[in-house]
């Protein structure tokens, strides 16, 4: 049954040896990281994550090993100053097959707060995590633990594949912690990456279905794309950016894709403010697990 704890009781349901998981960038628990980070009596816990969004205390534990799926510029920062930090090489399908197979025995995940009936959305990751976190909360013999942010918008996925949520009843337990969503830096594309974005212009066709990663790049080519004269795309990617919402409000999207008809699907979201507003409660998009894309 589910319980209702402080962040310190939920980060000390973690053994002093164990192994967890959690999520990239918006998916990681920032209150349970940093109660994590603050204990005293570990001896060996195994966290597997990736692309960090803090440069949190436990990465400075003697006794907490890192495992990172995406080395980001805090990730390489920690390496180069010694820290107990791995990379994980593989794609970010082979990431979740990876955490199915090994199966942490706790896994984490950020949550918006239960609505009316009682779910839980894990708003804008679910990644390759989505899986893993359901399937621990279906052990008896393991721990699905929700850390709910008041700010995380909810984004609904797919009847198929779960909706992007979980009832409060299935998580062992869930506690509260609220902390501003990790905002991309608006910065200007260098010389090399407007130059890139120009050559990747003149390959997409009126009517593609896109993806996009993370990057001035990507970011650039959907600008473009949104003030320019092509349209009738479709979205199908690993991450739903700044962007992608350019397009929707410019109608370049109308989602005729053959698979996911009709919504841009995705296994996260990283931008501004502006896009999490944007996607809490749009009809328009469907975060779904990474397996689910490929």
């Amino acid at each position: 049954m589910s319980r209702e704890l402080s962040v310190t009781d939920a980060a000390a349901l973690i053994a002093p040896r164990d192994t967890v998981a959690c999520g990239f960038v918006s998916g990681q628990p920032q209150g349970i990281l940093e109660a994590l980070g603050a204990r005293t009596d570990l001896e060996d816990v195994e966290l597997s994550t990736g692309l960090l969004a803090a440069p949190y205390a436990f990465l400075q534990h003697p006794k907490i090993r890192i495992r990172s799926g995406f080395f980001g510029p805090i990730e390489r920062m920690s390496r180069a100053a010694g820290r107990r930090i791995d990379f994980i090489p593989g794609d970010f399908h082979g990431l979740e097959r990876l955490a199915l197979r090994l199966k942490p025995r706790v896994v984490l995940a950020v949550t918006s707060p239960p609505d009316a009936d009682g779910w839980l959305s894990f708003g804008t990751h679910a990644g390759a995590t989505y899986r893993p976190f359901v399937e621990a909360a279906g052990d008896p013999g393991r721990l699905a633990i929700a850390e709910v942010n008041l700010r995380m918008p909810r984004v609904d996925g797919l009847p198929e594949l779960g909706r992007n949520r979980i009832h409060v009843s299935e998580v062992d337990a869930w506690t509260t912690h609220e902390a501003p969503l990790v905002e991309l830096p608006d910065e200007a594309a260098s010389e090399d990456e407007l130059a890139i974005a120009s050559h990747v212009m003149d390959l997409i066709e009126p009517g593609a279905t896109l993806q996009f990663g993370i990057g001035a790049v990507p970011d650039e080519v959907a600008t473009r794309l949104a003030a320019g004269p092509l349209g009738d795309f479709g979205v199908h990617t690993e991450m739903i950016s700044d962007g992608v919402m350019s397009l929707h409000r410019a109608g370049k999207v109308t989602n005729r894709k053959g698979l996911y008809d009709g919504v841009s699907t995705a296994t996260f979201a990283l931008g501004s403010g502006a896009l999490y507003a944007w996607l809490d409660g749009n009809p328009d998009v469907r975060m779904l697990p990474v397996s689910a894309l490929c």
